[in-house]
């Protein structure tokens, strides 16, 4: 019983050592975190010509932007959406892209009225994911101009109104990477084209171009470099918690003989407290002396002998009680391990 504090101690230095060392170690694995940016250039923009079912009258098969078109004798819209985003060093990205054309017809007073929308996915959900210096998303489309345009008459014939309607061609690009641990790179963009729809003469829009510098920067996340001293972290750590549990089931037992022993010796005192005085010191001096194997069998002398029992504490784990008759001494002795 006495070896059980001094290996607890042991124990207990252990396991803030290994714990201090499994800090140590798990610190030097890591790149801590620190400042970080990357640089890059965002180019956005949008073209778009209009081809012509009719070019006697132009002499070529299509239009050149930012003109005035006859609606009649358009063919389809060849719009081109590009999206470049160059990086001064590689990045690790996510980027989908999408696009729709969208049919809105308003009120030709109010334009924030709406009357009739419809939206139709022209290229679905796209996903890419890599590892570059440049994300490039450039993609193209014929837009159907005719198709779109009876689509708006049939309706305002339908329902006999004068209204405003329009196309709008909407591609959508974005992403989100990882870049030495910083967590905040990410965009979002929408390029479009405006096409007007039910009008005799058409100007077609488009978002502007765009071209900017930029960085990235913040305060990146730690990131494991070294695996070997990760893992020597983990070991200590879990040599730790064996030796943590080892104290902990330790202590449980003790507590449980603890109880067990002086539960039992207080039930003795506090039950028979008429019959039993306490003493010091053991009694030596008598001829005859007649251990006895239990409490029980030691009060049944008692009983015969009506004399009293007498109760000594040893040490912390060892109790006797003892009664004498004549010189013949009787003792019951009761040690904590045998309640182990």
């Amino acid at each position: 019983m006495k070896k059980r504090p001094k290996k607890n101690i042991i124990y207990a230095f252990l396991i803030v050592i290994l714990v201090f060392l499994s800090i140590l170690l798990s610190n030097k694995s890591y790149t801590l975190k620190g400042y970080q940016g990357l640089e890059h250039k965002e180019t956005i923009a949008t073209s778009y010509r209009v081809y012509l079912d009719d070019d006697s009258y132009f002499n070529t098969a299509y239009l050149e932007e930012d003109m005035q078109y006859i609606s009649s004798i358009i063919d389809y819209v060849d719009v081109t959406f590009s999206y470049i985003d160059s990086f001064k060093d590689n990045l690790t990205y996510d980027a989908k892209t999408k696009a729709e054309a969208i049919i809105t017809i308003v009120d030709s007073d109010d334009k924030d009225k709406v009357i009739y929308k419809s939206t139709e996915v022209i290229d679905n959900k796209k996903y890419d994911t890599s590892n570059s210096k440049t994300i490039n998303k450039v993609k193209n489309f014929k837009i159907n101009y005719s198709k779109y345009n009876h689509i708006a008459n049939e309706f305002k014939k339908k329902y006999g109104i004068t209204a405003k309607c329009n196309l709008r061609i909407n591609y959508y690009v974005s992403y989100n990477g990882n870049y030495k641990g910083l967590e905040n790179i990410s965009r979002s963009n929408i390029m479009y084209v405006d096409i007007p729809l039910s009008e005799q003469m058409i100007t077609i829009s488009k978002n502007k171009p765009s071209i900017k510098d930029d960085i990235y920067k913040g305060k990146t996340t730690n990131t494991i470099t070294n695996i070997v001293l990760y893992i020597s972290a983990i070991v200590c750590d879990l040599i730790a918690l064996v030796l943590l549990i080892i104290l902990i089931n330790d202590k449980i037992k003790i507590n449980k003989l603890t109880n067990n022993f002086d539960k039992y010796i207080n039930k003795i005192l506090k039950q028979y407290d008429a019959y039993i005085t306490e003493a010091e010191h053991e009694t030596s001096n008598k001829e005859n002396n007649i251990q006895i194997k239990t409490f029980r069998e030691l009060l049944d002398v008692r009983n015969n002998t009506n004399k009293t029992i007498v109760y000594i504490r040893i040490d912390d784990n060892t109790a006797k009680f003892e009664t004498i008759d004549d010189n013949t001494l009787y003792y019951y002795i009761a040690k904590r391990e045998d309640f182990e």
